[in-house]
């Protein structure tokens, strides 16, 4: 990639994150509640040894969330942006769609570029962790140990605009991976469209938690992946694999959606076991909504329009 390109790209990149939090600080989330905020920095969920007198008891009466407030030793969170760059993440939405071209891979890097910026006002550390993908003459870094500061942050940016997706994510083997190299509990922020067995991957999703760590969980996709007629003929395409399998859906349709459903449980399943914050993301949708998921810890519902 020439320097003017990915010079180009980071520049958009930037635009395109700046907006998105300049949108979050200033627009749609604005209420007169504090709670507003971002609150994994001065809250965790209450854990068996916690000191009752630390819970947030308006919280509680609030949200009925049983949270502690942090204390200082434990405000120096890491956040921990995973990105997933594998092949399945090209899939982008139908042509009718306003920002046409924008893919899975597009969304998490907008997001992750967000609210790396976001978190770096704040002067917290963050560090990125890329799965599968490629970069240009395989010049690029997948790990990025967690940092404070604008010049980890410009490091970040250019590592997010050399991504193309390809190849395989590999889920469970690179969450196993990403164990040992995550402070102590850390903030970690999964990007991924999640298209790999969910037994296959969940087991190492959980055991993030049982280190202490925090998940949170942006699941990418399509609506067309997940809604196909039972009257037309359609084409499933694997990117990683560089595979097209035409089906005719009236032959396959009742099979289809009971194998989505019940990869929709297991996906619900693993979440639960976890304790992650599960954040669903159709590319369709604004990209605030699962933003102000990230920040907030709770889904986005139009409050404060």
């Amino acid at each position: 990639m020439l320097d003017s390109e990915l010079l180009s790209r980071v520049s958009a990149l930037q635009l395109r994150a700046q907006k998105l939090v300049w949108g979050y600080r200033f627009g749609l989330h604005r209420a007169p509640r504090r709670d507003s905020g971002i609150e994994f920095l001065e809250h965790k969920t209450y854990a068996q040894g916690d000191s009752l007198k630390d819970i947030d008891w308006r919280v509680l009466a609030r949200r009925d969330q049983l949270l502690v407030r942090k204390q200082q030793a434990d405000t120096d969170v890491a956040a921990i942006l995973v990105v997933d760059a594998s092949g399945d993440m090209n899939v982008g939405p139908p042509p009718s769609f306003k920002e046409e071209g924008q893919t899975k891979l597009g969304r998490a890097l907008v997001l992750a570029a967000s609210l790396a910026a976001f978190l770096e006002r704040r002067g917290e550390r963050v560090g990125l962790y890329i799965l599968g993908g490629s970069f240009p003459q395989d010049q690029g870094q997948r790990w990025l140990p967690p940092k404070s500061g604008k010049r980890h942050l410009a490091q970040m940016m250019r590592e997010l605009s050399k991504l193309s997706a390809q190849g395989e994510a590999d889920l469970a083997k690179n969450l196993q991976a990403l164990a040992p190299l995550a402070p102590k509990r850390s903030m970690i922020f999964l990007f991924s469209d999640l298209m790999e067995e969910p037994d296959s991957w969940g087991p190492a999703l959980r055991a993030l938690t049982i280190q202490n760590h925090q998940l949170r969980v942006i699941h990418h996709y399509s609506k067309v992946e997940w809604s196909v007629s039972d009257k037309t003929a359609a084409q499933f395409i694997s990117f990683e694999e560089q595979l097209t399998l035409p089906l005719d859906m009236r032959d396959v349709h009742e099979e289809f959606l009971s194998i989505l459903e019940e990869y929709r449980a297991q996906t619900q399943k693993w979440m639960n076991k976890s304790q992650a914050l599960y954040i669903p993301d159709p590319i369709e949708e604004p990209l605030m909504n699962p933003f102000f998921s990230m920040i907030t810890g709770h889904h986005f519902n139009g409050a404060g329009r």
